[in-house]
Order: C-alpha cells, then sequence, then structure tokens
C-alpha cells in the first residue's frame, strides 16, 4: 500500500486542485478534500509471458494470474485456440484487459522472434517470464532416437533459454524482473522411461540454476518448479487417478505466491507432487 498525490480534475478552493489517495495492488482509490471518491482507475498492470498457456500447467497459471489483473501474452501452436485463451483470459481479468495471443511454434527461432516482436508493440518489457511448454514421448536410454531427442531439447529448452536471451539485458538494465521454468521431479529422480524427456529437462534446469546464480546480483529473482505428477491432458487416455495427482491449480497458486512474495525474498525451487507415494 502506498499513498500518492496527483493533479485533480476538480474546480474548487486550492486544497481541491490535488487528489490523495491510497494505492492498493494494481488500482487507485482517489479523494478529494471532501472525502468523497472522485475516481476509480486502473493505473497499472503487471506483464507476464507465459509459454505453453492453451492447457494444463500452463493455462491454470494464466488464468491465476490473470483474475490478479495481470496482463497476459503467449501462444498457440493452433490457430482455432487463439480465440478460446483470449476469450477465456479476458473474462477473469478484473479490467477485461484482452491478453496478447498468436499462433506460433516456439521452438522455431523465427517464430519466436515474431512473437517476441508482437509483444513489443504493445510492452515495453514484461514483468515476468514463465517458461512453461515442453513436450513428452516416452523411451529409454537405449532405443531413444536423435532426433526425438533433438526435438525435445528443441522445445523444452532451447525455446526457453532463446526467449531469456532476449529479456535478460532489459531486465538487467531495469534492475527488476522475474523468470520462472516450469521442470518436472525428474530433475531429481531420473526415469529410465522418459530418456529424452528427462535429457532435456535436465538441460534447462541445469541452465536455470545457473542463470539464478548470475542474475541474483542484478535483483532478478529466477526460479524453478518442479512438479510429480499432475493431472494434465499429457496421460492421454492412460488409465492413472488423476484424482490422486497434483491439479494444475495448485501449482498456479504456488506461482501466485511466488511472484507476491516481497522483492527481496527469493524462492530458488519449489517441489511440489502427489501425497500418493505410489505417483
Amino acid at each position: 500500500m502506498s499513498i500518492f498525490l496527483t493533479s485533480a480534475t476538480t474546480s474548487g478552493d486550492s486544497i481541491d486542485r490535488y487528489a490523495f489517495g491510497i494505492r492498493l495492488g494494481y488500482y487507485r482509490y482517489a479523494f478529494v478534500s471532501n472525502s468523497q471518491i472522485i475516481s476509480f482507475d486502473y493505473f497499472y498492470s503487471m506483464k507476464a509471458i507465459i509459454t505453453g498457456a492453451s492447457s494444463g500447467i500452463g493455462q491454470a497459471i494464466a488464468r491465476q494470474l490473470a483474475s490478479e489483473g495481470w496482463q497476459i501474452a503467449t501462444a498457440t501452436r493452433h490457430e482455432e485456440s487463439i480465440s478460446v485463451i483470449k476469450s477465456d483470459l479476458t473474462k477473469r481479468h478484473p479490467q477485461h484487459i484482452e491478453p496478447i495471443v498468436m499462433k506460433a511454434d516456439l521452438s522455431e527461432p523465427s517464430a519466436l522472434e515474431t512473437f517476441l516482436s508482437i509483444i513489443e508493440l504493445s510492452w515495453d518489457c514484461p514483468d515476468l517470464i514463465i517458461c512453461n511448454v515442453g513436450i513428452f514421448s516416452p523411451d529409454t536410454p537405449s532405443t531413444l532416437k536423435i532426433e526425438e531427442l533433438q526435438h525435445q531439447i528443441e522445445i523444452n529448452a532451447f525455446s526457453a533459454i532463446r526467449m531469456c536471451n532476449h529479456y535478460v539485458p532489459k531486465f538487467k538494465e531495469a534492475q527488476k524482473g522475474m523468470i520462472i521454468f516450469t521442470g518436472t521431479i525428474l530433475n531429481l529422480e531420473p526415469r529410465t522411461e522418459a530418456a529424452s524427456y528427462t535429457l532435456s529437462k535436465g538441460l534447462l534446469n541445469s541452465y536455470a540454476i545457473m542463470l539464478a546464480d548470475e542474475l541474483r546480483s542484478s535483483k532478478i529473482r529466477v526460479s524453478r518448479i518442479q512438479p510429480g505428477s499432475v493431472s494434465t491432458p499429457t496421460w492421454g487416455t492412460e488409465p492413472v487417478p488423476h484424482e490422486n495427482f497434483v491439479q494444475p491449480e495448485d501449482i498456479a497458486i504456488g506461482v501466485s505466491w511466488m511472484v507476491n512474495l516481497p522483492k527481496t525474498t527469493w524462492v530458488e525451487e519449489l517441489i511440489i507432487r502427489p501425497t500418493d507415494k505410489n505417483w
């Protein structure tokens, strides 16, 4: 909360030439000398880029932050999802601000460059980047195909690294900003049956650890989320106990907590998993 002084639009005696108010979160309440509210306006909104926000964890995070007043930018590989995402996030935003959503495969450097260019037509620089996009396909160390490993590394790691390379200089100049990487519990407990996925996410995890160490002195917070089994469409038709899994909304609540902590506080790693030890 903060107190502010600004020019008033009303006329009257000298004291009424100014409005005094209280700033709470994203909103401004302005008062004149007779203690009546003369304005209530949306004055500032934090901005977040969230990749992989069309479903699952990313979708839940985007919905949570939009409901808290954040402006959201995201991309989807499916043209038909654009209007759905826009409508969903707009209605959840307190001021019904429409998100930036475009069709792009962020594993392609040219598509990522176009996506960031579109964002910068509206925003100077985001306050938060959530690198969440990812794909999974099962394989083992002895059966993995190099082409599939390269594909997963491109999407699960390189797309995030390229985005960070673009924005980190801006964050450093501003001496502020936050980056969150969605990892996996496999960074702590490698799974033989998910070899390519484990390797690709392990690369991103190592990058995130080093980036956090580099940027900490610049007041830029870099955090990692390591989820266990999460109820997402990734499971397909596999008969698994979704009701016992971590829900995407649980992770979104964790993200909200992380980003709303004082800027002097840094959550290095958030591990969240089901209480069911079988998963």
